[in-house]
C-alpha cells in the first residue's frame, strides 16, 4: 500500500515538474530578441590574421629572358643598306660624296642595330643632307626616310627632292676699288649659285692677293650672306680691311 502511494506520488511529481519545464520554456519563447545597436565610436576587434607577413613575390629568376622584351620587334637587331635617292649629282655638288664620307648610317652599316638606333642614325643624316644641301646652294630642299624590309635586310632610303637652287642676286664687296684687281680676285658675281664651296675659295683667293701685294695685315672677315626665301636669292656681303700697304726689300 504504501509503495503504491509512493508510486503515485512519484508520477504526480514528475508530471508537476515536467508542467513547469514546459511553462518555463514557453516564457521564454515569446519573449522577443532584441538586436543591439553597435556604438559607432567604440574601436573594432583586432582581427586575428592582421600582422600576419605575406609571402613575398618569387624573385625573376636570373638569366630568364624577358619575355615582354623578346617580343618587342624593335628591339630585334637588323643588317640594313642605305640608299640615296634623288640627291643631285652632276660635278658641280658635292652632297653625294661627302654623305657618303659622314654619313653616320653608312659609317655604322657594317654593324647590327635595332629599329631604335637606326631611327637616330635616320634622323642625324636628314640633318647632315640638310646642310650638304645648303652647302651647295638647294635652301628649299625636302628630305623623306623609308625603312622598309627587304629579305632579312632594311633598305633605308633617304628621298631627296632638292628643289631650286638658289642663286646670288647682289655681291657687295666694301674696302677695295671696284674697278681694282684685288676685286677681280674674288670671283664671285650676280647670278652664281650660292655655294658655300665657291665663297670659301674667293675668300682664301682674296687674303693671298692682299698679302702679295703688299697688305700683310688687312684683314678678310667672313662674307654675310642673306637669304631671300622668296626670290629664291641671296646677298653676299663683305667689308674688308686693308690696314696700309707696307714694302719690303
Amino acid at each position: 500500500m504504501t509503495s503504491g502511494l509512493i508510486h503515485r506520488l512519484g508520477r504526480a511529481l514528475s508530471a508537476v515538474a515536467l508542467s513547469f519545464a514546459s511553462a518555463a520554456y514557453g516564457q521564454a519563447s515569446e519573449q522577443p530578441i532584441t538586436e543591439e545597436t553597435p556604438d559607432p565610436t567604440s574601436p573594432l576587434d583586432e582581427m586575428p590574421d592582421i600582422g600576419v607577413d605575406w609571402p613575398s613575390l618569387l624573385p625573376e629568376q636570373a638569366g630568364e629572358p624577358d619575355a615582354e622584351r623578346a617580343a618587342q620587334p624593335e628591339m630585334q637587331e637588323w643588317r640594313y643598306t642605305v640608299l640615296l635617292d634623288g640627291a643631285p649629282k652632276d660635278n658641280a655638288h658635292q652632297v653625294r660624296t661627302r654623305f657618303h664620307d659622314l654619313s653616320i648610317l653608312r659609317n655604322n652599316e657594317a654593324q647590327p642595330a635595332n629599329l631604335a638606333q637606326i631611327n637616330r642614325r635616320t634622323r642625324d643624316d636628314i640633318a647632315l643632307l640638310r646642310d650638304l644641301l645648303r652647302a651647295d646652294g638647294y635652301y628649299a630642299a625636302d628630305i623623306d626616310s623609308r625603312i622598309e624590309a627587304v629579305g632579312d635586310r632594311l633598305a633605308v632610303t633617304l628621298l631627296v627632292t632638292p628643289g631650286p637652287l638658289y642663286r646670288f642676286d647682289q655681291i657687295r664687296v666694301a674696302g677695295l676699288d671696284a674697278d681694282g684687281g684685288l676685286r677681280r680676285v674674288f670671283k664671285l658675281a650676280p647670278a652664281d649659285p650660292v655655294n658655300a664651296d665657291a665663297v670659301t675659295q674667293a675668300e682664301a683667293a682674296l687674303k693671298a692677293a692682299l698679302g702679295n701685294q703688299g697688305y700683310p695685315f688687312a684683314v678678310v672677315p667672313q662674307p654675310d650672306i642673306s637669304i631671300d626665301h622668296d626670290l629664291q636669292s641671296a646677298t653676299l656681303d663683305l667689308a674688308v680691311t686693308t690696314g696700309g700697304t707696307r714694302l719690303f726689300g
